[in-house]
């Protein structure tokens, strides 16, 4: 069945079958959000699958997997196709770069073949990664009319994995010689002592991308900013307690959008993210909402860069259970945590350098919101006798005032010197 509807490549057997439930669900608004990103994943014209007439549903597997199969087939809203030559092509890209270049080479190779960079033509490899789920992605490159596939990290598959990907590849250009294969490949390892690559190679029909053939620096920051758009913001300051969650806030409401944060810290799971994205699919679909990334120190940086450059770049991001697609004006900013870790964080988050920036250096005292002003006012009379070292005031009252963060941020050097003075 992979042969006629690549389609089903991308699913598991449960993915599946919450798919088909979402499908024949007769309700008007379905609160079934995972299928519903799976489809705007690949593209499915939803409004055309619920508006025609759907084959009636079987009990047996087989023929639910097929009606499925069929169902998505037709309605795909965006063409993939590569615009080269019409004729068969057969190409393997080879590219070798490092952790930081994997988005320059992905958006490189998209940009050789004119194709539209998109999430779906994305698999990212992992130490978990099944043979089920490569056997789909080669079925899915060799079938997919002509369009381009990208394979990242393949060095992190077993070695059993990387024979067996070699030997389907191999199998099936020799058993179905008419049709294309345009596969990219894209390392971190060295080309020469993969496995997976050297396999390939005897095919002849690899092609080594060298680095003067990626985009050049500027050429990179002009299609990461095309693609971004104008609707997402990076806010830092070296200091905590200055403001960047008020102003990303107030900024929120000023272009009166709905608050939806999202905290990412120590030792994050994607699934977790995006579930928690998933569930809040009406206030996403609503045009009313912005999101605003708090991110503090976290353990895996290179998680965390994939995960980001596919939300802002693609507006996708996919793990193993779940996908999240957000509409492409959905404002999205972005809030590190102020300490030196996460300025080191930040130096190895490649896409991050070309959001625009918002650096808060002090404290914006007109825009400070007090929500006791008379504890406030209690503290400020104080801090010269706090100061001097004075006594005489009720030292469990000033605790007790002190204790809220936002009579903190009033205790900060710059406003104590302005006392003295």
């Amino acid at each position: 069945i992979y042969k006629g509807y690549v389609c089903v490549t991308y699913f598991s057997h449960q993915q599946l079958w919450s798919v088909e439930d979402y499908l024949y669900d007769d309700t008007r608004e379905s609160k079934n959000y995972f299928a519903y990103h799976f489809l705007k994943f690949l593209d499915i014209n939803i409004e055309w699958v619920k508006a025609i007439c759907l084959p009636e549903k079987t009990d047996k597997p087989e023929g639910r997997l097929r009606n499925i199969a069929r169902i998505l087939h037709g309605p795909q809203t965006t063409a993939t196709q590569y615009l080269g030559k019409s004729n068969v092509i057969k190409t393997i890209f080879i590219i070798g770069t490092t952790d930081e270049g994997i988005l320059r080479a992905i958006l490189s190779i998209f940009k050789m073949n004119d194709m539209q960079p998109q999430m779906k033509h994305l698999f990212y490899c992992t130490p978990t990664t099944t043979w089920i789920e490569i056997r789909a992605f080669v079925y899915r490159c060799f079938y997919s009319k002509q369009s381009l596939h990208q394979l990242i990290r393949p060095e992190l598959l077993s070695l059993s994995i990387q024979d067996q990907f070699t030997r389907l590849i191999r199998d099936l250009i020799n058993n179905d010689s008419k049709h294309s294969l345009l596969l990219s490949i894209v390392t971190t390892a060295p080309t020469e002592q993969l496995q997976l690559v050297n396999g390939l190679k005897v095919l002849k029909i690899d092609q080594t991308i060298a680095d003067h053939e990626l985009l050049d620096e500027e050429d990179l920051k002009n299609e990461i900013k095309r693609l971004i758009g104008k609707n997402c913001e990076m806010v830092t300051s070296n200091t905590v307690g200055l403001g960047k969650s008020t102003y990303i806030r107030d900024k929120i409401e000023g272009i009166k959008k709905e608050y939806i944060k999202l905290t990412i810290y120590g030792k994050f799971d994607i699934d977790t993210i995006i579930e928690k994205l998933i569930q809040i699919t009406p206030k996403l679909l609503s045009s009313q909402a912005a999101i605003h990334l708090d991110i503090g120190i976290i353990d895996n940086v290179q998680q965390l860069n994939d995960f980001l450059y596919c939300l802002l770049i693609f507006r996708a991001s996919r793990s193993r259970h779940s996908v999240i697609t957000i509409p492409v004006d959905l404002p999205i900013f972005v809030e590190f945590d102020s300490s030196p870790s996460s300025i080191r964080i930040i130096s190895k988050l490649f896409v991050l350098r070309y959001l625009p920036k918002h650096n808060i250096d002090r404290i914006d005292w007109n825009q400070l919101k007090i929500e006791n002003r008379w504890s406030t006012l209690f503290v400020v009379n104080n801090i010269p006798v706090l100061i001097m070292g004075e006594t005489g005031i009720d030292r469990r009252m000033m605790f007790m005032c002190l204790y809220d963060y936002t009579f903190l941020i009033i205790l900060k050097l710059d406003f104590v010197e302005l006392i003295i003075q």
